[in-house]
């Protein structure tokens, strides 16, 4: 972020704050990490990004999606990452139901999701770098254009 001259601020539900935390530990970062909220579920996205939650259109990846925006444009960040949160889990289901991650810039919002699976002691730290790693891929695109 700082080489590129870059914000972020992010939405965190299935990373539990961890994406927060972790930039809260770096001494450094030149104004670069703008801010996190971290939400408890679709009622705490209504009040604090003035987000529609559980009433917008679509399926959870274009709910991310609009999260993702909206933090951008709240804190007035280059980018704006969400991470969507844990779905419920269904032992009857044949397959994982997917967590759904986001990144917004003035351009564009680029989505991914990745099913909800693994050992639970596991599921935040994967999914904070899931959602990370969309953040490190747009950065190294914006340097080869």
């Amino acid at each position: 972020l700082c080489e590129k001259g870059k914000t972020l601020a992010v939405c965190e539900q299935g990373s539990g704050g961890l994406i927060a935390h972790w930039f809260s530990q770096i001494e450094d970062t030149e104004g670069r990490f703008l801010g996190a909220i971290v939400a408890a579920g679709d009622e705490s996205l209504r009040c604090v990004l003035d987000a529609s939650g559980s009433q917008a259109p679509g399926d959870g990846r274009e709910k991310v999606a609009e999260t993702a925006r909206r933090c951008r444009e709240r804190f007035g960040a280059d980018l704006g990452l969400a991470v969507g949160p844990f779905p419920k889990f269904d032992a009857a289901r044949a397959d994982p139901e997917p967590v759904h991650f986001a990144l917004a810039t003035a351009a564009e919002t680029k989505t991914t999701s990745t099913p909800y699976t693994g050992h639970p002691a596991l599921l935040k730290t994967l999914n904070a770098k899931r959602a990370l790693n969309l953040v490190r891929l747009a950065l190294l695109d914006a340097a080869t254009t």
